[in-house]
């Protein structure tokens, strides 16, 4: 992550990702992370389409130490469950439209 650290202290204003500037995808990485700190789990999961807020949570739990497991946005709500189960996540990070393909007995976290 020293790459994005680097970016928004030398060039806070210049385009990282999109039309956000590297202080706006840091400043959004530092945020989720501490989010993420305090979880218990060291493994999450993220269920989203190809977004810059999916890019952010993926930094921000890089940063946060959490091992990510990327779930296809195809799979059916049992082949999740069982990808999730046979990988002991507990956690899943996801973009508001996929929420109904996750379990209810999981640990869901909507990005913001």
């Amino acid at each position: 992550m020293d790459w994005l650290r680097y970016g928004a202290q030398h060039y806070p204003d210049r385009i990282c990702i999109n039309e956000y500037t590297y202080k706006d995808i840091y400043g959004g990485v530092l945020h989720v992370a501490s989010e993420l700190l305090p979880l218990e789990s060291s493994r999450v999961a993220i269920l989203s389409d190809n977004s810059v807020i999916m890019a952010i949570y993926v930094l921000a739990a890089m940063l946060a130490h959490k091992e990510v497991l990327l779930l296809n946005v195809h799979l059916k709500p049992n082949e999740i469950k069982n990808q999730l189960k046979q990988l002991g996540v507990t956690t899943v990070l996801h973009s508001q439209d996929r929420r109904n393909q996750l379990p209810d007995s999981m640990c869901v976290i909507e990005f913001e």
